[in-house]
């Protein structure tokens, strides 16, 4: 029992015996009465997730080179199809390479687990993607004697 304000680290080993339903792991939790919240019992899981045998590491190196890859060789296949380009592939070159370069920042950011800096590439992102639709979507008639 802690008492309030007190914290206490807990961690164990878990191994391959402790599997249960192939790939999951259950660890059970008891919550102590806090003011005027009831004790609680409950589960969350840990699971077991193997890639060809890879490790977390090596999966994500993978993962993060398959994403590059992916988005290199789209743009260069993009630009390739309307080279050379007019005033409206010019922008729309410059804008996919902004998220280019902020969707890697968040990829990045992922490595460390620096999570909120994460978020915040990722709701640039959203934001960046918003400006896209709206000037190339919704208002796509400035651009129409470009085309």
């Amino acid at each position: 029992m802690l008492a309030p304000g007190e914290s206490e680290t807990v961690q164990w080993t878990v191994d391959p015996s402790d599997v249960i339903f192939e790939r999951l792991i259950l660890v059970n939790i008891l919550q102590s009465q806090y003011r005027a919240n009831p004790s609680r019992l409950g589960s969350c899981g840990i699971f077991m997730f193997s890639l060809l045998g890879l490790t977390g590491a090596q999966t994500f190196a993978l993962v993060f080179a398959l994403s590059l890859f992916a988005m290199l060789s789209g743009g260069a296949l993009w630009l390739y199809a309307r080279w050379p380009l007019n005033k409206l592939g010019t922008d729309i070159a410059q804008l996919s390479t902004v998220l280019l370069v902020i969707t890697t920042l968040a990829l990045l950011t992922t490595i460390p687990r620096w999570w909120g800096l994460t978020l915040f590439f990722d709701a640039l992102i959203l934001l960046i993607f918003g400006v896209i639709i709206t000037e190339f979507g919704l208002f796509s008639q400035k651009y129409s004697t470009n085309l």
